[in-house]
């Protein structure tokens, strides 16, 4: 019993030392790790079981370091992330900050330049209304002032000033063009027109000016009839006079071609057209091309000396084609000629073009002008005195409703902007009197004929509105078409149509080559040249007919066509009518030219 004792106590010491206690160790070790402690490094002891556990706790143990390593190193990473995150949001909102700032500023300095943008075309509408209003009756007064016992010195001192009133009033006109179309206030208006008519008149009227240079005009249209077409005539009519009157102005020799063609299917709706206009002047250089589309540009500083002029005639030009949805652009080299390119789309007129008809003459008429300003009374009182017709003036609303009461007028020159009541609401007032005197076609006269402006006079009762500067010519067509006023003279429709100045250079020609032409037929009929009177007479009755001499053109039909007549007393007949025809003709050069110089406003 006393070695057993003893074995098992001898036992128990061996087991306690060589494993439990190493077992214990080894557990505390782990449950240190467990709780994120290494301790020191474990030394295996042995080569028993438990210093294989020992070797892989210590395995664990270098992990366990590694991975606290790894932590750290990640957590500071990430810190380093947190705080380079913070620094960039600081710095985002800092910008955003800043661009805010910017916006803000942007957008009030956007707001400024519109407003200074949109005061400079206001003041610049304005005062272009402003001057051509006393421009208007400056050049009324030159061109009113008679010209008898006049030296030729002070004749050409008159003429030098109405071409000074001339040139103001074109570039004040060009302004005012440019000012519409900046603020956007120019609209689209469609009527139906026969292209064939409307380019026949520009030609007509731009001839003169390339004949007096030596150079020829010639217009040409698609081979194929086009239809009548529906559009803003009147834009079109002022594209192609600007470009016509550069390519005069700008060629010296040679020609200037207009030329009209269809692009696409002829049977599309809408019609697109192709409008060139060439010339074989000095050309343009290629890095101006674009330039001189640009506002108060030209080609070079020589240009503009030498040939003057505002600069605004092509930029009015482009953005007039922009807003009838076409486009101009240029082509040129220097040397070589310019050729100007304008596409426009045309609808179809829906019905053909009616042809004006005649209207039945009148009586003079009885006028009643409402005029504040003095030369402006002057002015209307001037042209319609030329016109044939009456007048009384009066310079207030107030005033103009109590002659109404107690004259006999048979229309109403009324001027919008008045002191005291408006002339619109002395309109209304007028249409409210008894009377016939409330039915008396009213016309308006305004410096500010905008849509809004215009829906107001009608609003109140004007028939019609007539924009300032008042000429001769708007205002006898809307006395024209308001009291069906006709006058007989032979130049009356020419005058209507065309205008003094083009009229009264049609009149010089037509006399220069009445005498002859007709002495020529005379003679040819004497000698029985019947082929030599049938050229002849078929050429002067074309030039008569631009005029009303119904006796001249009578004889003229009967000397052509078919069933002519080669009777040498029908010499006789022609010499007469022709004679009475030029005193007629001659007649109305003193009161066309009275007129020329006060069309300029209109042109």
């Amino acid at each position: 019993m006393l070695a057993l004792v003893i074995s098992l106590a001898v036992l128990w010491f061996y087991v306690r030392g060589n494993l439990i206690r190493r077992l214990d160790d080894l557990a505390s070790r782990m449950t240190d790790l467990a709780q994120g402690s290494p301790g020191e490094e474990i030394r295996p002891s042995g080569s028993d079981e438990i210093a294989q556990m020992e070797a892989a706790v210590e395995v664990f143990r270098q992990q366990a370091i590694a991975n606290r390593s790894l932590a750290a190193e990640r957590e500071r990473h990430l810190e380093e992330l947190r705080r380079h995150r913070s620094e960039l949001q600081q710095l985002v909102d800092e910008q955003t900050e800043a661009l805010r700032g910017e916006v803000v500023a942007h957008d009030a300095a956007r707001d400024r330049a519109e407003a200074a943008d949109r005061a400079k075309s206001e003041f610049l509408a304005m005062m272009s209304h402003e001057i051509r209003t006393p421009m208007n009756g400056v050049l009324g007064m030159l061109r009113n002032l008679p010209r008898d016992g006049l030296t030729r010195e002070q004749v050409a001192r008159l003429d030098a000033a109405l071409a000074s009133g001339k040139g103001l009033m074109g570039l004040l006109n060009s302004i005012l063009d440019y000012s519409k179309l900046d603020q956007g206030q120019a609209a689209v208006e469609v009527v139906p027109f026969d292209l064939a008519e409307a380019l026949s008149d520009i030609v007509l009227l731009m001839q003169p000016m390339a004949e007096e240079k030596g150079l020829r005009l010639v217009a040409t249209l698609p081979e194929a009839a086009l239809p009548p077409l529906q559009g803003d005539i009147d834009k079109l009519r002022q594209i192609l006079f600007n470009l016509v009157s550069n390519a005069v102005k700008f060629t010296e020799a040679g020609e200037i071609r207009i030329a009209v063609s269809v692009v696409g299917p002829p049977d599309a709706d809408p019609i697109r057209l192709r409008f060139t206009v060439s010339d074989t002047g000095r050309g343009i250089a290629p890095e101006a091309l674009e330039r001189i589309f640009a506002a108060f540009q030209q080609e070079d500083l020589q240009t503009a000396r030498t040939h003057g002029g505002t600069g605004l005639g092509l930029t009015i030009s482009r953005r007039l084609a922009g807003l009838m949805g076409g486009a101009l652009t240029a082509d040129s080299r220097p040397g070589q000629g310019a050729t100007f390119t304008l596409h426009l789309p045309f609808d179809r007129a829906a019905t053909q073009v009616a042809e004006p008809t005649p209207t039945p003459s009148l009586h003079p008429l009885r006028v009643l002008v409402v005029e504040d300003h003095p030369v402006n009374q002057e002015v209307a009182l001037g042209f319609l005195r030329m016109l044939g017709h009456q007048a009384v003036v009066a310079g207030t609303g107030e005033a103009a409703l109590e002659l109404a009461g107690t004259g006999d007028f048979d229309a109403v020159l009324m001027d919008v902007n008045l002191p005291g009541i408006s002339g619109i609401e002395a309109t209304r007032r007028l249409r409210r009197m008894p009377g016939r005197i409330a039915s008396v076609p009213v016309i308006g006269v305004s410096a500010h004929a905008q849509p809004e402006d215009m829906a107001a006079c009608r609003a109140a009762g004007m028939d019609e509105i007539v924009a300032k500067p008042l000429t001769p010519e708007a205002l006898d067509r809307a006395l024209l078409r308001q009291c069906r006023v006709a006058i007989t003279p032979a130049v009356r429709e020419t005058l209507a149509d065309l205008g003094a100045v083009q009229t009264g250079r049609l009149v010089r020609l037509m006399l220069d080559r009445l005498g002859p032409e007709a002495r020529a037929i005379a003679e040819a009929l004497r000698s029985g040249q019947a082929d030599e009177v049938e050229r002849r007479a078929h050429q002067l009755k074309g030039a008569a007919g631009n005029f009303d001499l119904p006796e001249l053109v009578a004889v003229l039909a009967s000397l052509t066509g078919r069933g002519a007549t080669t009777d040498p007393e029908a010499a006789d007949r022609l010499l007469a009518a022709a004679g009475t025809a030029e005193r007629v003709l001659a007649q109305s050069l003193q009161p066309l030219d009275d007129l020329a110089g006060l069309t300029t406003a209109a042109q």
